[in-house]
């Protein structure tokens, strides 16, 4: 049998007492609380005791030390860098409760008893241990007073949840079927984004690193030094190419044994892309629409067709449909000669004064943004004139035509995500690609890939060609850091296929790369290790 005291906490309860000292040391009756409860645990036979610590912690550490332990062997799980709650304090010890387990009688999966250090009670502790079933949970010992939360147990008086009388709120307990597993079978999921309050990310941060919450979902904010786990295994990123590779990386790092990481875009970074190339990155397609779909089709007009283009918009408006106008700029800019959104405004206001029109832009209040957007997915106005806010997370099936103005100023990876916005009901949708008369060989070579498919891959594709795969050992997310004097990453696949699999042959007869003919390759590995971030292990 093992224990676990818990002594970590600030004591409030105690004060001024724990102004000066821990609560574990608060004496009472010529001992120390921490000395009653090891002395009861001793009395019962259970001598394998850890204690977690926080307030004071090194006094603690240095009062058993002077007791030599008390005549029980005891191990100390330091909290003092975070204070944690009770699941999460569990967590952190569990190396040293398995440790006990398996040091006093071989079988790691011992019961714990938890106790308190600053709750004194009369229980009969062998009583309470006879009580205890292995195929259950745990046994819970509770006393009766006044309190606003109230434990609640089912007719077979096993815990199913608790209530708060105040609040009314009810949360049930629905545990795993696994008597050994201390998370729910319904996970706890909260949410987090750079509009959070302070005064919400607090309780957020705490849980986190208790493991009380076990799935968050957010934006960037999960990225943050101050978001800590207290275990992550899995990260989910999806519109991976909004993330940089130092961003991702600090994902990784969140955990002291990186986490399991699945990356979703239409899109892929070049330097994604030819991860995947290499062999670096399992890769899962998704090449079909969902039933009911059409492919969007894309069209390229110079911007002196804008005449039939309007009366395209006012024949597609009055089928019932929605048009999505989107512009590089918010404002004119003197130094490029581009359709901005605040002028494109107004002229379709004037072209259009019978069709209702909202706005949305970067630079907008969040409440006032998803005001507009609210009024265009309600089908409250026909028209929304945008900015690339609109590239991610907005879906509104009525909306069937996506216009692009200055679509030079877009790279492919944009382009193909603005026309994601549309094609999402059953009726035909459309993405028109305006730019200027005069144009560059590499942008017409993107109008035309956008205008020959919808093939996130073969897009991701022509970018790599276009722009270079970028650095697998840095974060430089495309261009050419270095030159290939053999293979191309574009044209050679079957090569660098060879290639992998000629390196995966000598990883299997040589796992360790001792042989002689191969301490080149191990040379190359161990000076990537020593290198500052070893970003190649970044997708």
């Amino acid at each position: 049998m093992k224990a676990m005291i818990f002594a970590a906490g600030l004591g409030t309860r105690l004060k001024p007492l724990t102004d000066t000292l821990p609560k574990a040391l608060v004496p009472l009756a010529g001992k120390t609380l921490l000395q009653w409860q090891i002395e009861r645990l001793k009395a019962a036979g259970i001598t394998d005791i850890v204690v977690n610590v926080h307030h004071f912690p090194d006094m603690i550490i240095n009062y058993l030390r002077e007791n030599n332990n008390f005549g029980c062997r005891i191990s100390v799980s330091d909290e003092r860098d975070m204070l944690l709650e009770t699941g999460g304090g569990l967590r952190k010890a569990k190396p040293l409760l398995l440790e006990v387990g398996s040091r006093e009688s071989g079988n790691s999966n011992e019961p714990i008893l938890i106790c308190n250090v600053d709750i004194l009670s009369n229980i009969d502790i062998p009583t309470l241990l006879n009580a205890y079933n292995p195929d259950e949970m745990g046994v819970v010992v509770v006393s009766e007073r006044d309190t606003q939360r109230y434990l609640l147990f089912d007719e077979e008086n096993r815990l199913c949840g608790w209530t708060n009388i105040a609040t009314g709120e009810i949360r049930p307990a629905s545990l795993a079927s696994s008597p050994n597993s201390l998370i729910a079978s319904s996970p706890k999921v909260a949410l987090l984004t750079g509009s959070t309050t302070t005064k919400q990310r607090q309780p957020i941060h705490e849980q986190l690193l208790s493991g009380e919450i076990n799935l968050l979902i957010g934006t960037h904010a999960l990225i943050e030094d101050s978001v800590q786990f207290a275990n992550l295994g899995l990260c989910i990123i999806d519109e991976q190419h909004r993330f940089g590779v130092a961003q991702r990386a600090k994902l990784w790092n969140k955990n002291t044994r990186p986490p399991h990481i699945l990356v979703m875009t239409a899109t892929p970074i070049p330097r994604t892309l030819a991860m995947t190339v290499y062999g670096d990155l399992q890769v899962s397609i998704i090449d079909e629409l969902p039933p009911g779909r059409k492919p969007v089709q894309t069209l390229h007009y110079v911007n002196t067709r804008r005449t039939s283009i309007n009366q395209f918009i006012e024949q597609q408006i009055n089928l019932g449909r929605q048009v999505y106008v989107v512009y590089p700029l918010i404002k004119e800019n003197e130094k490029m000669e581009l359709q901005d959104l605040q002028n494109g405004y107004h002229q379709l206001c004037q072209t259009f004064p019978d069709y209702r029109i909202s706005m949305v832009h970067g630079q907008m209040r969040a409440k006032d943004k998803d005001e507009q957007m609210h009024r265009f997915a309600s089908g409250e106005t026909q028209i929304l004139v945008a900015t690339t806010v609109i590239e991610v997370g907005v879906n509104v099936p009525n909306a069937s035509v996506m216009i692009i103005e200055n679509a030079e100023r877009f790279g492919l990876s944009q382009l193909h995500q603005l026309r994601g916005r549309v094609g999402r009901g059953a009726e035909q949708s459309y993405c028109i690609l305006l730019t200027k008369v005069e144009m560059s060989k590499d942008t017409r070579k993107r109008m035309d890939i956008m205008v020959a498919t919808n093939d996130g891959f073969r897009i991701a594709e022509a970018d790599l060609q276009l722009r270079g795969p970028g650095d697998l050992e840095g974060t430089q997310q495309s261009g050419l850091p270095f030159e290939l004097h053999i293979a191309s990453l574009t044209t050679d696949g079957q090569l660098l296929d060879l290639a992998r699999k000629a390196a995966m042959e000598i990883l299997d007869a040589d796992p360790l790369l001792e042989d002689m003919q191969n301490r080149i390759y191990k040379q190359r590995l161990d000076y990537l290790r020593i290198a500052a971030g070893n970003w190649g292990e970044i997708s």
